[in-house]
């Protein structure tokens, strides 16, 4: 193809052919088949939606694992749409469930930084370590995280 020609079409329509042999989870040509095609277009979606690329590789791998769950169980009818329009409605679900599980760490994340704001004037009171924590521990128990710490000042 000359240079600045137009871009190579990507083939989406799925052949009968492929539909059937889908049907059959053990037919791994057909399967590859479907992946090799689809996963490309399913990351591409997913990139454009801004998702990290290697946050659209597993969500683009949740979709196909859905993909074949609800294959598998019979829920793609042809009568209704392409399978194509159906494996979208898919990944749509999966981008939205991501960006569910994206601020929910997030949210997570503010809450650990304010725990660590409120802590870090109680740690300025305690004595600073100078290189060798063990050789430092005090030589009387100390309770650490409900457990009693022996603090002897033998070296490990």
């Amino acid at each position: 193809m000359a240079a600045g020609g137009p871009a190579p079409r990507i083939q989406t329509v799925t052949s009968t052919t492929l539909l059937e042999g889908l049907k059959d989870p053990a037919n791994h040509t057909r399967w590859r088949d479907y992946v090799d095609r689809y996963r490309p277009l399913l990351v591409a979606f997913l990139r454009r939606h801004g998702v990290q690329a290697t946050d659209a590789e597993d969500v683009a791998q949740n979709v196909l694992i859905e993909f074949v769950r609800g294959y598998c169980e019979g829920r793609y009818d042809r009568e209704r749409g392409r399978l194509s329009s159906w494996l979208f409605g898919i990944a749509f679900r999966q981008l939205q469930n991501h960006r569910r599980r994206e601020r929910g760490r997030a949210r997570r994340a503010d809450e650990r930084l304010v725990e660590v704001e409120e802590v870090a004037p109680l740690l300025a009171h305690l004595p600073q370590f100078d290189g060798n924590p063990v050789a430092e521990l005090p030589s009387s128990p100390v309770v650490a995280r409900g457990a009693v710490v022996c603090g002897s000042r033998k070296s490990m």
